[in-house]
């Protein structure tokens, strides 16, 4: 069989559509176990609530230069692998929180958890 990029492009191609739901599957899991190390590396909880349930909770950008980040590291899985890579460093401003907290603190610059009455 002739190695051109355009076969192996080609048997790329019929892998994929061949195992594809696999792939998918796979694929899936990965990214679950990459947030779940994400976030158990930086505490495993909100860090105004404390809600620990995996699929409500986030990365934090406490310093709120997400936007920075997003440009070098990427989103989602780009930004989990980049922070695995960097071996989850602290003192750059990441925090979980749960996604209630997190809009919160986007929106309004706090959480109704954290304001006194």
């Amino acid at each position: 069989m002739n190695k051109t990029p355009a076969n192996m492009l080609a048997n790329q191609r019929r892998y994929y559509r061949r195992n594809r739901k696999k792939i998918l599957t796979y694929e899936k899991k990965r990214r679950q176990e990459l947030k779940m190390a994400a976030i158990k590396a930086y505490g495993g909880i909100c860090w105004c609530c404390e809600e620990s349930e995996l699929n409500f909770l986030c990365i934090d950008h406490s310093f709120n230069d997400g936007q920075e980040d997003r440009k070098t590291m990427g989103r989602g899985t780009g930004f989990y692998l980049s922070l695995k890579k960097l071996e989850y460093p602290k003192g750059r401003g990441y925090r979980v929180l749960c996604h209630n907290c997190n809009m919160a603190y986007g929106l309004y610059g706090t959480c109704p958890h954290q304001e006194t009455p």
